[in-house]
């Protein structure tokens, strides 16, 4: 064994705990199912029914209850049995042509003064960006009749559609805006009771586990000083401990923020995304364009902010039509043929290879096999969906990197008939398919970036797979001589 192989083995093989660790498991998996009987919300009694030892590797599963029976006794107290099973859930997700999803229908509510050709298309740019920022998720959302809007989104939970209801209604709309003090003739006769003109009261967001009506208020005026159609940067940001909303206006942004607040001093400045009041803090000093928005966030509410305001504000309104769940669009006979000739074009090939090439052969085939690990992995970490056209780009994989290894062990061959040695023979035979390879990786990668940019749905799915898989072919095996099928080779005759 060559010293290079020596310390490519080992550096294979913590890739490919890595790459199981990212995968495990594939498809949700059961952790635990147990038997609970709990009296007035509380656990009396466990029974396990169902324990698998790979819980261990799992750290939040998630918690699905079923009620079995419920009862109340004479005392008052209430007993409930449930089901509850702790899963796992797959880390390969299938788009709607596999498994199937939700799909949301939406009304574009706009008044008649502010309608305009367009504007559906409008909110529909918006909303690729509010639901899938990364590009990444293989949604579908197109417009549905006038005014309407219909979003497919494979294999969501419920809890995941409820987060992204929320983020596709809300307008994101920031608003800055001045508030009167307490020591102004206006905020007492608002304590009083009264109406006072141009101003109104907006009660403080309440915080986690606050209830009641209870709260603060803030005496706001009716006028926006300053929209959020100048922000320049929206980020993550913390004050203390506490997650906050870090802003930056643009060039316009910064002159009006400097000076409203410049001569603004001592006054509340209220700071309001889509009609909620996070915080009002009072202006110090002339502020030059940046600042935080507090309001006892957690990180998670700092980032579906910072997502929905980056994405831009909705220039409508939009309701919640109908909400259904759709099976896949491909019936199941169409499924399983599908990945039944993937499977019998990927078997052939990978027996052709290598019976052709024997030894070789059968290297270039674990090779090949690594890169399909590989990208399945990369693809569980970006959280992308796998559709059956992106199944079809991995079976392309297959094919694209066999064609890769003949054309090298061909020229190989050719090389060794011309009475090179072996080592001189491998060099020549990488260098002159090298040129061939990679013009067919490049012309792939083009049209896998025109697919990627106007492609839609399972277009978009066969886009991304083939442009991850295609630059690890190139990277780990083919187009780079220095591999393990290179050492190999050296130490084999062809």
């Amino acid at each position: 064994m060559t010293k290079s192989l020596r310390w490519r083995i080992p550096l294979i093989a913590v890739v490919i705990a890595i790459g199981l660790m990212v995968l495990y498991p594939p498809a949700d998996k059961v952790l635990k199912r147990e038997v609970v009987k709990e009296v007035d919300g509380k656990v009396a009694e466990s029974t396990t029914l169902e324990s698998s030892w790979t819980r261990i590797f799992v750290t939040n599963p998630v918690i699905r209850e079923t009620i079995i029976r419920e009862e109340k006794g004479k005392d008052g107290k209430v007993t409930r049995t449930k089901n509850v099973e702790h899963v796992s859930k797959g880390k390969i997700k299938l788009g709607l042509d596999l498994k199937g999803g939700s799909e949301l229908l939406y009304k574009v509510s706009v008044d008649e003064k502010d309608d305009r050709p367009g504007i559906t298309n409008e909110i529909i740019e918006v909303l690729k960006k509010r639901i899938d920022p990364q590009g990444v998720i293989e949604y579908r959302i197109q417009e549905s009749g006038s005014h309407r809007i219909l979003i497919q989104v494979p294999g969501a939970t419920r809890t995941e559609i409820e987060g992204l209801k929320t983020r596709i209604t809300r307008l994101g709309k920031l608003e800055f805006r001045l508030g009167a003090s307490s020591e102004t003739p206006e905020y007492k006769e608002a304590m009083e009771g009264k109406q006072v003109s141009g101003y109104y009261k907006h009660w403080l967001r309440k915080k986690k586990g606050e209830e009641g009506d209870a709260g603060k208020w803030f005496l706001v005026r009716n006028k926006t000083e300053i929209s959020g159609e100048h922000l320049l940067s929206i980020y993550s940001d913390r004050k203390g401990i506490e997650p906050v909303v870090g802003f930056e206006f643009d060039a316009i942004g910064k002159s009006k923020f400097g000076q409203l607040t410049e001569r603004n001093i001592g006054k509340p400045l209220a700071i309001i995304l889509d009609g909620t009041l996070y915080s009002a803090p009072v202006i110090r000093d002339r502020i030059p364009g940046k600042g935080i928005i507090e309001g006892n966030f957690t990180q998670n509410e700092v980032n579906e902010l910072i997502a929905i305001m980056r994405a831009g504000s909705l220039p409508a309104s939009l309701e919640l039509e109908m909400e259904t769940m759709v099976g896949p669009s491909l019936g199941k006979d169409s499924i399983n043929k599908g990945l039944l000739s993937g499977v019998i074009g990927g078997i052939f090939a990978i027996l052709f290879i290598g019976i052709y090439y024997m030894g070789v052969g059968w290297v270039a085939n674990c090779a090949n096999a690594l890169n399909i690990f590989l990208l399945v992995g990369t693809m569980a970490l970006l959280n992308a969906t796998m559709t059956l056209p992106g199944i079809a780009a991995l079976v392309l994989m297959i094919g694209m990197g066999i064609d890769s290894n003949v054309l090298i062990f061909e020229r190989i061959r050719e090389e060794k008939a011309k009475g090179k040695p072996l080592r001189a023979a491998v060099k020549a035979g990488y260098e002159k398919a090298f040129s061939a390879i990679f013009d067919s990786h490049a012309t792939s990668l083009i049209t896998g970036a025109i697919l990627a940019a106007v492609g839609t749905g399972p277009v978009k799915g066969f886009a991304w797979t083939l442009i991850i898989g295609l630059g690890m072919n190139g990277n780990i095996v083919h187009i780079n001589p220095n591999t393990m099928i290179t050492d190999f080779i050296k130490n084999l005759a062809v």
